[in-house]
C-alpha cells in the first residue's frame, strides 16, 4: 500500500509572536514519489472591513492588492515570479495584520497560492523535493514557514521580513550600493536580464543546487 507517515511541528517563541512550521512525510509504501506537499493550509478571513484589506505579494517589486478577497486566484513561484520570500494581509484602517513567510537561507522552489472567496482567502505554500516524484524517498521541509500577528501597513510587514533576511549570507556584504567588489556600471544598468538556472558548469540538474550555486557566487 502508499502509506505516508506525515509528522508536524509548530514551534512558538518567547516575545515573538510569529509561529515557525514544518513538516515531514515518510513514504513507507516505497511505490510512489512524492511530487510537492503543500503546507501549511491557512484560511483567512477578512480584518475588519473586507474592503479596508490590503494583500502584499513580492511579485517583481512589489503589490499591493486591495479587497483581495475579490480577486479570483494568486499565484507564483519563488525564485521566479516572486522575489523575496514573505506576504501579508492587513487592515488599513485599524493598521494590524497577519504575516506570512518562508525563511529559506539557502533557497528552493516554491509556490504561493492564494485562492479567493467573498468570507475568506486560503493560503498554502508548496514546498517541492529536490528529487520530485522519486519513489523510495522520503521528503522533510529543512526551513521554517512563518505565520504571526503585526502591527502596521506593508512597510512594517517589509521590516519583518529585512530583520531576518540581512542576517542571510546573501545579504552579508551589505547594500549593493556601498560594495567596491561591484562595478558601477553594473549597478547604474537601465537594463537587466532575468533567467533561472536549469543546470550549471558544475554539472548538476537540481534546480534546487543550481539555486544554491548561484546564491554562493562571489557575484552576489
Amino acid at each position: 500500500n502508499a502509506v505516508l507517515d506525515v509528522a508536524v511541528t509548530v514551534t512558538l517563541r518567547a516575545d515573538d509572536p510569529l509561529s515557525y512550521w514544518r513538516i515531514g512525510v515518510r513514504n513507507r509504501g516505497r511505490r510512489y514519489g512524492i511530487e510537492r506537499v503543500r503546507f501549511p493550509l491557512l484560511n483567512l478571513a477578512p480584518i475588519g472591513e473586507p474592503e479596508d484589506n490590503v494583500l502584499i505579494v513580492p511579485r517583481s517589486r512589489g503589490r499591493l492588492i486591495e479587497n483581495p478577497f475579490k480577486q479570483r486566484k494568486i499565484q507564483g513561484y519563488y525564485t521566479c515570479e516572486f522575489e523575496m520570500q514573505f506576504q501579508a494581509l492587513y487592515d488599513s484602517q485599524r493598521r494590524n495584520g497577519i504575516y506570512l513567510a518562508t525563511q529559506q537561507s539557502d533557497p528552493c522552489l516554491t509556490q504561493l497560492q492564494i485562492s479567493c472567496l467573498p468570507s475568506e482567502i486560503a493560503w498554502q505554500v508548496s514546498h517541492f523535493p529536490p528529487n520530485i516524484t522519486f519513489a523510495d524517498e522520503d521528503f522533510t521541509i529543512t526551513y521554517d514557514t512563518v505565520a504571526g500577528p503585526f502591527q502596521g501597513d506593508w512597510f512594517d510587514a517589509c521590516q519583518i521580513y529585512r530583520k531576518w533576511a540581512i542576517k542571510q549570507f546573501w545579504c552579508e556584504k551589505g547594500p549593493l550600493s556601498r560594495r567596491d567588489d561591484i562595478p558601477k556600471w553594473y549597478k547604474e544598468a537601465p537594463l537587466y536580464f532575468y533567467t533561472t538556472f536549469n543546470d550549471s558548469a558544475q554539472g548538476t540538474h537540481s534546480m534546487d543546487e543550481n539555486l544554491q550555486i548561484a546564491a554562493r557566487s562571489r557575484s552576489w
